[in-house]
């Protein structure tokens, strides 16, 4: 809502419309009645999406730049960050970190760390 806001408050020269990755990657290549190269990313703070090939997506091009806003489908998130009150929580492939003040916890498939400080607590594998 709030990009469909901006865009009708935007100037004239701002297109939105529908396309196709052509090219996966941070700054992906779209089709929308053209390929258009080296698109900006937006995404809510803290969130990284890589849209893969095939990926049907919203493209907005404006002042001579592209920006892809979303993907209907087909996009991997790549990883997760939020932020508060001096705490990180990051969400990814590699597992979850809760980071805080000196502090940290790492959940991952092969491991459970917590570190306080320099300390740092290691949690024994089990296997199911």
């Amino acid at each position: 809502m709030w990009i469909s806001e901006k865009l009708s408050s935007a100037e004239k020269d701002v297109f939105l419309r529908r396309g196709k990755v052509t090219i996966e990657g941070e700054s992906p290549a779209v089709d929308a009645d053209g390929e258009l190269r080296d698109a900006l990313l937006l995404a809510p703070a803290g969130v990284t999406a890589i849209p893969k090939n095939g990926a049907e997506c919203a493209v907005a091009e404006f002042d001579g730049g592209t920006a892809v806003v979303g993907c209907v489908r087909g996009a991997a998130a790549k990883s997760i960050e939020l932020k508060a009150g001096g705490a990180v929580l990051r969400l990814g492939e590699s597992g979850i970190v809760l980071e805080f003040g000196s502090g940290a916890v790492v959940l991952a498939a092969d491991k459970v760390v917590m570190r306080f400080g320099a300390q740092e607590i290691r949690l024994p594998q089990v296997d199911a």
